[in-house]
Order: structure tokens, then sequence, then C-alpha cells
């Protein structure tokens, strides 16, 4: 999957500058409180243990980062702990970054309200029908956009 390069500066971070200043000794306890998230995540197993806090013109990011197998906590293995004050935030959908859009498969749900704008729009045949995410579908109808990647035949 290829994506389109994010430009920054943009108007498509927000700058949390202006939020309500957090205090050094909640941060600290922000930090304490991630590191024993992750540690309490690595022992659940999860793969990818993180723990984020924010508020106001803050956040804290704490993440686990293994170099060693053996050992959990071996000594090259360590916490990776990122506080930001007065820092900006984006969040790209995936579909609107894409430069390798889905791939030319035909829209196959017959009941979708954005077929006629549908590039994908071709086969439509009740068959295909099962084959469509209900929920997932008016969730995105709401947004405006087709929501063929939930089609059969879609990469989504």
């Amino acid at each position: 999957m290829e994506f389109k390069r994010v430009n920054y500066p943009s108007e498509d971070f927000f700058h949390f500058g202006d939020g309500v200043k957090v205090p050094d000794d909640v941060i600290e306890n922000w930090v304490n409180e991630g590191i024993e998230s992750v540690k309490k995540q690595l022992e659940e197993g999860v793969d990818s243990p993180y723990s984020l806090r924010a508020t106001g013109d803050s956040i804290v990011i704490v993440f686990f980062s293994q170099d060693c197998e053996e050992d959990m906590y071996d000594g090259s293995n360590y916490f990776e702990v990122i506080v930001a004050k007065n820092y900006e935030e984006a969040s790209f959908f995936i579909e609107d970054i894409r430069t390798d859009k889905v791939n030319e498969t035909v829209c196959t749900n017959l009941i979708c309200p954005f077929k006629e704008m549908c590039q994908r729009s071709v086969l439509n045949t009740p068959s295909n029908l099962e084959n469509v995410n209900l929920k997932r579908f008016e969730q995105n109808k709401k947004t405006g956009f087709c929501p063929d990647f939930i089609h059969k035949g879609g990469n989504g």
C-alpha cells in the first residue's frame, strides 16, 4: 500500500499549546502509570504494548522496546517514554492518504446508496448481498463516501 506524503506544518495538525497546562507532578504520575500499564500488558502477552495519556497541552506515550527475546527484563530491553508539551497532532484516514487506491474490482452491493457514484459500480447481483458488513456499511453511510471497500472483492 502506498501513501501520499503528509505535509508539515499544515492545517491537518491541531495545536494543543493553548490547552490547560498540566503540572509536572501529574505528568510524573502519567509516566509511572504508563510504565505499569505497559508492564502489565507485557505480562498478559500483548504483542505491542503501549500507554497514551493526554489532556490540555500535554501528552505522555510509553512503549516497550525489546532487543532481547529471551528475558523480557533483560538489560538491553527498555521502556521508551515520550513527554510532549505544547504539541501538535493529526489523524489521517487511510483512504484519504492512499495513492494506490483500492483495486479496480467492481462494486457488488445491490443496496449501496453510493452505487451511482461508485467507480466500481458495474456488477450488482443479489447473490453478493450476504458479503456486506451492514453495521460498517451504516456507519460509513453517514460520512458521504462510498464504503465499497467493505464489498466482496475490495481490499478493506
